[in-house]
């Protein structure tokens, strides 16, 4: 029993021990196994963090490319092909930049993260319209230098906003990462920790019982051993997978070293009071310090001492409402930066707070934009010159005052280019073809004597500057542009004041207009001196200027032409008008008694009670009037296509029919004199002319062939067609014209040696008859014919169709009673004629209308009162007549109700185009030139069934 009980009691303390040992080993196990969730839980949310930063990478990258893109757009001048490209590879870009940014959104796990994103998103919409509309600028408009500002302005500042999010995303997921691994090193320390308490209490407890466990020891040593090495197995691969995930976090960590070091813009990490923690390389660039000399360094070393103490206040002032917007350092988001050699310089400054366990501060992303500040007010002064320029060339056109463009352009050029003294002036040459210069416009220090830049008592007094011992008299001797930025020194300039004003720097820019030099123009003390950029960037000036300078010489030498016009057109006005008064006064001198002479001849040879002997004087007498008043007409002919006032009614020409019109005019003189005429016109043509010209000039050749032919001669009509032209010659058996007076052929009153001749002329009717044909748009050639004899061709242009023209020609054998109508049916007709002869004939042209009732007067007075009496049907008009003329006459007439419906014909011996004219614009229906053709006029009173 006692056996028994020992073996109990020795089993008791080894079956307690046993399970105590049982139980150490399950909370060894149970902390190895959370021990191992723990760091499995740690390594996935490790590799989440580091599919962010997987993303975050690409992102970053893909953002620098689509700034490089952007970027490249401004630099240069890329081609159209060029810009093209870039912008083709942007919608890729932006696309891509989305999916990552919509990865990262899921990826997403905390608030603040999903914040960022979502801001992240909203400036990469906004950015995204402002690209759309910085590309349209360059690519839809071409609008180069608008793009620059709105890039600058607008555009990269989104940019630089998106990043600035992305980068305090960065910080909070590296703060993450930070903390995971405090976490796992926590927590895989714990597990050790609670391991090795758990041995020693285990190996304690065994040593305590080992005389009890001896044995046991034996049996379960096998096992224990081999749980221990598969323990110590799976802690060494949980401890490589650790270690794996350690160097993966930190593989990133350098991975997102590196893009921040290939980042274009400098990026600082800073405390609250400044001080540098990190630099990318891009710093070194920026400021020309190394990365180990800026850690540790004040960042306000970096920028302008005057804002030092305003940024400190800005980082210890930092607020919760601060971060959530990207704070831009400085006015404008521009600061004063300073470089390690000293010279500063445009920065743009990001700021960003990072605050997280390990880190308290900001993140600093700073870009050099001094390029871009400087090709900013590159772009504005280049503006404000051509604008100048614009607001002067309109002042000049307007005013056309160069003296006050000058002084206009003087002022805007002062400022434009930061000079405080100027001139500016023209270039003349006098009589020894010396140079010298009249300035328009000119400041007073650079008159002053004692600086010999220009002479001060010409400016004073004449505004011209001859002295060539100056320092503008170089430029005008040499023609050349002249800086001289030490100016004290210079051999032009001695005896410079000690005292303010000085001239510290000059240029001066020769004006040319082609290569003659036509102006000059300085400017003197701009900050910094002058340098052939300033000659460059002033091109536009000078050559508007130029054109300006030139423009007036053309303008004063145009005045002076126009005033010689003026003078020598008022001069021919004078004659011109003086001439057609003559002229219009002798043909109305002349026609008056023509129209008596001619009508009552033709009135006359109607009668069949005729002796021989009465109708062959009457014949005679018709062909002296006729012949006087062919050489009225031709005067007044040649008057009017001297005085342009010929008008032409262009048509289509039966040319057959026309030219059987002038047979039969031509016919009685060539029968007379034994000559034979022979028509070719087989052909049916057309031409395009005036009838009433062309008929004058076929008959006036025909005429001419007929009478300067020989007895029993010929005279031949050819029409050819040739292209677009007919051709038609005269052809004569004449004795021709002498060679050594073809070339006075068409010369007015020159009758080639026919002077004293019994061949009746006057030497115009070629002159006329060549200006008719040029006004038709023809011409006329003279060719002598081998056999003997002249060869008249003219030429028009042809139609194809067939001229539908149709003449009534009424002869005397119309003035006879058969137009008698019934009593009730007579017409009344009114003639106003102050020439008692004139009326005569007038009345006894109406003597043969029975059907017409004639009533005359002699006064305007005497025709209202007979036009009070009753109607008219035709109203006839002298325009010269007593008390007022025949168009004042007329109106008064009309005014009449019982009038208004009446015909007025005007009768007048004034024929010259405006007496036409004025009758028309009166109100006339008729115009009827005296002498009188009775069968024309008698045409027309059957055109208006009178007759």
């Amino acid at each position: 029993m006692r056996s028994i009980t020992l073996i109990k009691f020795f089993y008791l303390p080894f079956i307690l021990m046993f399970f105590f040992i049982i139980g150490m080993a399950l909370s060894i196990y149970n902390v190895f196994n959370k021990g191992y969730e723990s760091e499995l839980a740690a390594w996935k949310t490790l590799l989440h963090e580091q599919q962010k930063i997987t993303h975050l990478t690409s992102l970053l990258d893909l953002r620098n490319q689509l700034k490089l893109n952007l970027g490249d757009m401004l630099v240069g001048e890329p081609s159209q092909k060029d810009i093209n490209a870039k912008f083709n590879q942007l919608p890729a870009l932006r696309q891509q930049i989305v999916e990552q940014s919509s990865n990262l959104e899921r990826l997403a796990a905390s608030g603040a993260e999903i914040m960022l994103l979502h801001k992240h998103r909203e400036a990469l919409e906004d950015g995204l319209a402002k690209q759309f509309f910085f590309q349209s600028l360059i690519q839809d408009f071409g609008l180069q230098n608008d793009a620059v500002e709105y890039f600058n302005t607008e555009v990269r500042p989104a940019q630089d906003f998106a990043d600035s999010l992305l980068s305090n995303y960065f910080q909070l997921v590296t703060e993450r990462v930070k903390v995971l691994q405090q976490h796992y090193a926590h927590d895989h320390g714990q597990t050790k920790q609670q391991f090795n308490r758990g041995m020693l209490v285990a190996v304690l407890a065994l040593l305590l019982l080992v005389g009890l466990v001896t044995w046991f020891v034996g049996r379960v040593r096998k096992k224990f051993e081999q749980h221990t090495t598969s323990l110590e197995k799976e802690v060494r691969a949980r401890t490589l997978d650790l270690e794996r995930s350690k160097n993966q976090a930190a593989q990133s960590v350098m991975e997102l070293k590196s893009v921040l070091d290939s980042a274009p813009d400098g990026i600082f990490q800073v405390d609250r009071y400044g001080k540098i923690h990190s630099a990318n390389l891009a710093c070194e660039s920026v400021f020309g310090y190394k990365q180990d000399e800026l850690i540790g360094q004040s960042i306000f070393m970096l920028v302008s001492e005057q804002l030092t103490a305003f940024h400190k206040r800005k980082l210890r002032n930092f607020t919760i409402k601060d971060q959530e917007k990207v704070l831009q350092m400085g006015a404008g988001g521009r600061v004063q930066g300073r470089h390690k050699s000293g010279r500063t310089f445009a920065l743009r400054i990001a700021l960003g707070k990072i605050d997280s366990q390990s880190f308290s501060g900001f993140t600093l992303i700073v870009r050099d934009i001094d390029k871009f500040v400087k090709l900013d007010l590159e772009n504005k002064n280049q503006k404000a010159l051509l604008d100048t320029l614009w607001h002067a060339n309109n002042q000049f056109m307007i005013n056309k005052n160069i003296v006050e463009v000058a002084d206009y352009l003087l002022g805007k050029l002062l400022k434009i280019t930061r000079s405080q003294y100027g001139f500016i002036g023209e270039v003349l040459f006098d009589e020894k073809n010396n140079p010298y210069l009249k300035t328009h416009a000119v400041t007073s220090i650079l008159s002053d004597k004692s600086l010999h830049v220009i002479d001060a008592q010409e400016v004073d007094h004449v505004n011209e500057l001859r002295a060539l011992d100056t320092l503008l008299g170089e430029g005008l001797k040499n023609k050349s542009i002249i800086i001289s930025n030490d100016s004290a020194n210079h051999n032009r300039a001695p005896g410079l004041p000690e005292s303010p004003p000085s001239l510290d720097a000059f240029i001066a820019i020769p004006v040319f207009h082609g290569t003659k030099l036509v102006g000059f123009y300085g400017l003197a003390n701009k900050p910094g001196g002058y340098s052939s950029e300033d000659v460059k960037f002033l091109t536009p000036f000078t050559q508007s200027y130029g054109v300006i300078i030139q423009f007036k010489r053309m303008q004063s030498e145009q005045a002076r032409l126009n005033d010689e016009l003026i003078l020598k057109i008022s001069e021919t006005e004078r004659a011109n008008q003086a001439k057609s008064e003559f002229l219009s006064s002798m043909s109305h001198e002349l026609r008056t008694p023509l129209n008596a002479v001619l009508g009552y001849t033709q009135l006359l040879m109607t009668s069949k009670q005729l002796t021989e002997m009465q109708a062959d004087s009457l014949n005679e007498i018709s062909v002296a009037g006729k012949h006087l008043l062919s050489l009225i007409n031709d005067v007044l002919d040649l008057a009017k296509i001297e005085a342009g006032q010929v008008n032409l009614v262009m048509e289509k020409l039966d040319l057959a029919k026309l030219l059987k019109e002038c047979e039969g005019s031509v016919l009685p003189m060539a029968t007379e004199k034994q000559i034979s005429l022979k028509f070719n016109t087989a052909e049916a043509l057309s031409v395009i002319g005036d009838r009433v010209r062309l008929k004058q000039v076929i008959l006036n050749l025909l005429s001419n062939a007929v009478k300067y032919n020989n007895e029993a001669g010929q005279v031949e009509v050819v029409v050819k067609s040739d292209g677009n032209l007919i051709k038609i010659s005269i052809l004569d058996t004449g004795v021709g014209i002498a060679e050594d007076k073809r070339e006075k052929l068409f010369q007015p009153f020159n009758r080639l040696g026919y002077e004293g001749s019994a061949v009746e002329g006057t030497g115009i009717g070629l002159s006329i008859t060549k200006n008719l044909m040029e006004l038709m748009g023809g011409n006329i050639e003279y060719f002598a014919r081998p056999s003997g004899g002249s060869n008249f061709t003219i030429s028009l242009m042809a139609d194809a169709g067939q001229s539908v023209l149709s003449d009534k020609n009424p002869d005397l054998s119309s003035l006879s009673g058969s137009h008698s109508k019934p009593e009730s049916e007579i017409k009344r007709v009114l003639y106003v004629e102050d020439n008692p002869s004139n009326l005569k004939l007038m009345q006894a042209i109406f003597e043969h209308f029975p059907s017409i009732e004639f009533v005359h007067a002699t006064t305007p007075s005497t025709s209202l009162k007979l036009a009070e009496s009753g109607r008219f049907d035709l109203i006839l008009l002298d325009i010269n007549l007593p008390e007022m003329n025949g168009y004042e006459l007329a109106e008064q007439l009309k005014n009449m109700p019982h009038l208004k419906h009446t015909l007025y014909f005007a009768v007048t011996a004034n024929v010259f185009v405006s007496d036409r004219k004025k009758a028309d614009s009166s109100g006339f229906n008729e115009f009827v030139s005296k002498p009188i053709d009775i069968a024309g006029f008698t045409a027309l009173l059957d055109k208006y069934e009178l007759i």
